[in-house]
């Protein structure tokens, strides 16, 4: 059998090599053995042809005789071997010229292996496949050497090949060698190192198939196919499943912020609106965006009514006012777009802002100048389809379909605010129906069963006012809807302040706040579970036993007599009859009224669980105890006035001083703030201590209305005029762009919490 080889490459020497340079080279390449995975026939055979070569070439006489056939075959004369260097042997040993040798059939694993080792793949690959396919079933243990030996070839071949960057010839070399053992089922181990080759080279395949031109759709077809496949494979952006790619989670958000340029805005938006679905907090940010620029670039606000869709799930995890007031720009509600700035903390394009609306009476004109500026430039540049658009404000709205568009959300908008009226109005309706129920079964004022509705109606409010004192406390407990971990994967690609591709990892932290310190609240008793309590939160106890007491009380105070006198009155036969009578109607008159008032206690789930220590009965009516007035106290004092309204309100604003001041006490803002609020300023008042930046405010405030919620005595609402002056500071120095001198008309957002008011959030009115 005649294999493409000469002796000299056999033991790795230059035709000019030394006796001792092939003594030391044939015990170099004896003790180099192939890999463990070749069977004992295949590394003799392999040995059997290095004893050959150094048999022959050590020889003088055989060493001539070789010599003269090597140079007949290659064409060369004597002379030409003096000073040819190894690189130029090779450069000549082309096909026609290649000198061979004869070998026993039984020795042509062995050759391969070597042609193997000297990198001969595609050599080996020619001759090994052909080979494979003539062997009979018999010869299993030889076919499977040679197949180890191709499939070693396709890998190395295909790592070739990735570092001269042919990364679609580099997995097309792997996968054919994996397929190959795959159909074999043989060297598992082999099957495993290919596979990770390729997972590994996956990113770079996506790359290069992504960067085609549009018009080579099939390789840009393959190459979504493959990122989909590695985004299945990771579960997602932010996913932590193993690819084998080598990615960390930093890397992989680096990869596909890379990509992004090469994809068009309608390709990341099916990209990136599947994947937010999984969810993912950093895919439906990159939705928006490509929602945003197509929709601007294209005149069609439906993509920017979908992008404020995902801005509403947002807001739970990041700050996201200004994309909220662009949003809102774009759909023409330029009261939103305004109020949504004045909740922004980013600091430098509130600047802008303000510096290009001087002497408007809003904002607007800044926005408008940053919204066009931050699409065209920071926006567009992430589009392979809009990199180089140029769109206008104007443009857009001097779009007949946009503005028909928008005339048409207004009317929508204005329609389900109707509706919402509507739903509102038939609530109350049914709300004072059932009052009228209740107040019917009334009897005559001065009738005990009287007592007790009225008695069981203030209860009924009290169970009401508990209900919804938990539920603010639960609100007030609550932590924002948000992932540190998630928060970091989104700091890397995309900065603190507006977005900047591959950012450091901790500054979008730092800016957002990505851990938070739940406020320390004192939980109100009915927050904590009695030990009769069941782990679903409802007492063993039930509302009857309490009206029971109630009702017995009551009696005892109705009658008021002493304990003589209920001695005397026993040994009076005559007066027992009345005694009895007297009891005995009111009784069974208020039973079959406590009937009544437990089958509603159901019907509204108010199961919730009362102690004496939390509400005393004595205290419950002021009709069941004449003596006591703790009721209308209580009352009385948790009403929200212009006083208390006021008290509140300053007690704001001296915190935000302390929290965003150059002592920077956070926690202060604790004291008077409950969620959403407190988790924006906290994010706000953190960034600020971050980068080292502080403000020193001076306030003046004046109520002009406060206003009770009348579904719900918890709530309210406070408008005040209040002049807010702020000098900013960044690394100690007087920042005078940052700073402002602002009048306001504010609407305060009011919830009354274990007998105390806190401000819930915030509205800029003008």
């Amino acid at each position: 059998m005649r294999i493409p080889l000469d002796y000299y490459r056999i033991l790795g020497v230059t035709i000019q090599a030394t006796t001792e340079q092939l003594a030391r080279a044939y015990e170099d390449r004896s003790l180099q053995l192939p890999r463990q995975e070749y069977s004992n026939k295949a590394i003799a055979a392999r040995k059997e042809l290095l004893e050959e070569a150094y048999n022959i070439l050590c020889e003088p006489d055989k060493r001539a005789e070789y010599n003269l056939k090597f140079l007949e075959r290659t064409g060369q004369i004597d002379d030409s071997f003096d000073g040819e260097t190894e690189q130029e042997t090779e450069k000549n040993n082309t096909d026609d010229l290649s000198p061979y040798i004869e070998i026993d059939p039984k020795l042509f694993v062995g050759a391969l292996v070597i042609l193997q080792e000297l990198a001969e793949y595609e050599l080996v690959l020619r001759l090994g496949e052909p080979y494979s396919r003539s062997l009979e079933k018999n010869q299993r243990g030889i076919r499977a050497d040679v197949i180890l030996t191709v499939a070693l070839a396709y890998l190395e071949l295909g790592r070739e090949q990735w570092q001269e960057n042919q990364y679609e010839h580099a997995a097309i070399s792997g996968q054919m060698g994996l397929d190959l053992l795959l159909r074999e089922q043989l060297f598992p181990s082999i099957r495993d190192e290919i596979q990770t080759d390729l997972c590994k080279l996956r990113p770079y395949l996506i790359l290069q198939l992504l960067s085609e031109e549009p018009e080579n759709a099939a390789s840009k077809k393959k190459g979504k196919q493959l990122l989909q496949e590695m985004l299945d494979d990771r579960g997602g952006i932010e996913g932590d499943f193993e690819d084998r790619s080598g990615l960390s989670i930093d890397d992989f958000l680096r990869f596909i912020q890379q990509i992004r340029t090469y994809l068009s805005s309608s390709e990341q938006i099916d990209l990136f609106e599947t994947e937010a679905k999984r969810p993912s907090a950093v895919a439906a940010y990159l939705a928006l965006y490509a929602l945003l620029a197509r929709g601007f670039a294209e005149k069609k606000p439906s993509l920017i009514v979908r992008a404020r869709a995902i801005l509403n799930d947002l807001e739970q995890r990041q700050e996201v006012y200004l994309e909220k007031a662009v949003c809102a720009l774009l759909l023409g509600k330029t009261d939103r777009a305004c109020q949504a700035l004045q909740q922004s903390q980013e600091l430098e394009p509130l600047a802008f802002i303000r510096e290009h609306s001087e002497g408007s009476p809003d904002l607007l004109p800044g926005l408008c100048l940053y919204a066009q500026r931050w699409l065209t430039t920071e926006v567009f540049s992430h589009f392979h389809d809009l990199a180089e658009t140029q769109v206008s404000l104007d443009d857009y709205f001097g779009d007949r379909e946009v503005q028909a568009y928008l005339d048409r959300l207004s009317e929508v908008v204005e329609a389900e605010s109707k509706q919402a009226a509507k739903t509102r109005a038939k609530k109350e309706q049914k709300d004072s129906d059932r009052q009228q129920e209740i107040e019917a079964i009334a009897t005559p004022a001065n009738n005990p069963a009287k007592q007790l509705k009225l008695a069981y109606q203030n209860i009924r409010s009290r169970f009401t006012a508990q209900k919804e004192e938990v539920a603010v406390a639960a609100e007030v407990r609550q932590p924002p809807v948000t992932d540190s971990k998630h928060r970091q994967k989104f700091a890397v690609a995309f900065s603190p302040v507006r977005f900047s591709p591959l950012t450091d990892l901790g500054q979008l932290s730092q800016a957002t706040g990505t851990s938070f310190d739940r406020p320390a609240r004192v939980q109100s008793q009915q927050e904590k579970p009695s030990p009769k309590q069941t782990i679903s939160g409802k007492s063993d106890r039930k509302v009857p036993n309490k009206l029971l007491l109630f009702w017995t009380k009551m009696m005892n105070n109705v009658n008021n007599n002493s304990a003589k006198d209920r001695v005397r009155v026993r040994r009076r036969s005559s007066l027992k009859v009345k005694r009895l009578l007297l009891l005995g109607l009111p009784l069974f008159v208020g039973l079959g009224v406590l009937g009544f008032a437990y089958k509603w206690s159901q019907i509204d789930n108010s199961a919730i669980s009362i102690s004496k220590d939390e509400f005393p009965l004595d205290s419950l009516d002021s009709s069941a105890n004449p003596n006591s007035e703790t009721s209308e106290v209580v009352f009385s004092e948790q009403i929200l006035n212009e006083t208390t309204a006021r008290s509140a309100i300053e007690t704001w604003l001296k915190n935000k001083s302390l929290a965003f001041g150059v002592d920077r006490q956070i926690d202060e803002l604790n004291e008077i703030l409950v969620d959403p609020l407190l988790t924006r300023q906290r994010n706000a008042a953190v960034y600020f201590k971050n980068n080292n930046a502080h403000r020193i405010y001076t306030h003046a405030i004046e109520i002009e209305l406060v206003k009770a919620n009348p579904e719900n005595p918890h709530l309210a609402t406070v408008d005040a005029r209040v002049k807010e002056a702020a000098t900013h500071y960044q690394n100690n120095s007087y920042d005078r762009a940052s700073s402002y001198d602002d009048n306001l008309l504010v609407r305060y957002h009011m919830v009354r919490h274990d007998g105390s008011w806190f401000i819930k959030d915030i509205n800029v009115l003008q």
